[in-house]
């Protein structure tokens, strides 16, 4: 029965198809199958989002000009990135770098943000226009306002300012993302559930920075279990670095360089765990390391987090 209603379908025109490659929903999915490796330890979610970061960077990214496009079908590259491809992008290489330690994300997320920065910030009013400048198709620039089914490009670029500004200690982008959260305040006071993922941001800014860095060998089994640690609690405000005393612990430096002096003890895997740039006793203790992950900080504010 199932082969002749098979045989029956096929004298039918199928249906269109759509099968392009949107650079901003692929940030999202990159996002989403690094945070699920994390918390699963499915390495086949992290091989996914690798496979699919490194497919938009090779084919949609030009590493000369900055250019991120924002379609690819059946071999062709075409449409200038809007606001929604750099910042969903860059969120899912902030994401891929805490699920892979490699610091080539990291640092393609900065790219991402310059360039986003460069080309769709508005310097006058505050906030970021969701088309880049000079597009003869419109006439008039808008700036997105609304988390629906797909989260506003203001939203999640207030997030990778907030969450890179702090992380790399860049004062201008922090200043950026508090511009973004005025221009949207008036919008959020009568409606805040318009922007919920705005929100988040605006929280994320309220919060005592935190930091944990793990010392030790990728693969080592106890900094696997210094990892699975951080991993297994749900820490939104928090990022988490490797350095592995080699040439991947240089490239994190560079971008980050209050982890240069960060090693291993006693040939151990080490944690640190650092608030406001400052970190506390480095400890090889997983069960320590433990105990201050879970001690609670105290966001400027005056209120525990």
């Amino acid at each position: 029965m199932r082969a002749k209603l098979l045989a029956a379908r096929a004298q039918r025109v199928r249906p269109h198809r759509d099968d392009k490659v949107i650079t901003a929903w692929n940030g999202l999915m990159i996002s989403a199958f690094a945070r699920g490796a994390r918390v699963l330890g499915d390495d086949a979610l992290r091989v996914r989002a690798e496979r699919a970061a490194e497919f938009i960077w090779t084919r949609l990214h030009d590493e000369r000009t900055g250019d991120l496009l924002r379609r690819w079908r059946d071999g062709e590259a075409k449409v200038p990135g809007q606001l929604d491809d750099y910042a969903y992008l860059a969120l899912g290489c902030v994401d891929l770098y805490q699920a892979t330690f490699d610091p080539k994300w990291l640092a393609r997320a900065v790219t991402l943000v310059e360039t986003m920065n460069a080309r769709f910030w508005d310097e006058h009013g505050g906030g970021f226009f969701e088309s880049p400048a000079g597009d003869p198709n419109l006439k008039v620039r808008m700036k997105d306002g609304f988390d629906g089914a797909e989260m506003a490009g203001n939203s999640i670029a207030a997030l990778d300012l907030q969450l890179l500004g702090t992380l790399l200690d860049r004062r201008e982008w922090l200043d950026k993302a508090e511009r973004t959260f005025d221009y949207f305040a008036r919008r959020l006071a009568s409606g805040p559930a318009a922007m919920p993922q705005m929100l988040v941001a605006m929280e994320l800014a309220q919060a005592k920075p935190r930091h944990i860095v793990i010392a030790g060998r990728p693969d080592a089994p106890d900094t696997r279990a210094m990892v699975a640690e951080v991993n297994r609690r749900f820490l939104p405000h928090d990022v988490m670095l490797l350095v592995d005393g080699g040439e991947r612990q240089k490239a994190l430096a560079a971008l980050v360089p209050f982890v240069a002096p960060l090693v291993m003890k006693d040939g151990k895997a080490t944690a640190y765990v650092c608030v406001d740039y400052a970190c506390r006793l480095p400890t090889t203790d997983p069960h320590a390391f433990a105990a201050q992950l879970d001690e609670p900080t105290v966001a400027p504010g005056g209120k525990p987090r």
